[in-house]
């Protein structure tokens, strides 16, 4: 049986990562140009899991970088973030979506995910709960580094479009 101290970070784990989902529709929406958040919404909510709405988000930067080749920094910052975000999402699944059990040999309880042991010891868990919290703000600040170079490339070529 797991500890309160556990459960209460494998939920901090996971509501940290709505989080993230949320915040990775918000920048899609932004970065189309769909500010009204019932549209932005409807769009993102297409897909449903937070693997695929990083997909999505990668076709969009791809289509960016070759619209924008001038953001191709940015972009790429922003495909790095991305990818760990979907690597603490995956690390995020194996506790979740596990059922937390006692080893036989390593004396504790933890998961076996994919054939592979991992501990559920409540530092392990806190450690990853921090983590997400901390991509929030890394994914945050990369996004509006990005949005706001964005905004000014499309207000330069509307100008030089005159």
């Amino acid at each position: 049986m797991l500890t309160a101290a556990q459960y209460e970070a494998i939920g901090r784990v996971a509501l940290g990562l709505n989080d993230l989902e949320d915040l990775i529709g918000l920048g899609l929406s932004y970065i189309l140009g769909m500010h009204e958040e019932i549209v932005s919404q409807k769009l993102v909510d297409r897909e449903r899991f937070l693997a695929r709405k990083i997909v999505l988000f990668r076709e969009v930067l791809n289509a960016l970088c070759t619209e924008y080749p001038n953001l191709e920094p940015e972009i790429k910052h922003m495909e790095q973030v991305l990818k760990e975000v979907d690597d603490v999402a995956d690390r995020r699944n194996k506790i979740v979506h596990a059922k937390a059990s006692r080893h036989p040999v390593q004396k504790g309880y933890g998961w076996m995910s994919r054939n592979q042991w991992i501990s559920a010891d409540a530092a392990t868990i806190d450690s990853l709960a921090r983590e997400v919290t901390g991509f929030e703000n890394t994914f945050a600040d990369a996004c509006t580094n990005l949005l706001s170079k964005l905004h000014d490339a499309r207000a330069m070529r509307a100008t030089s479009q005159r």
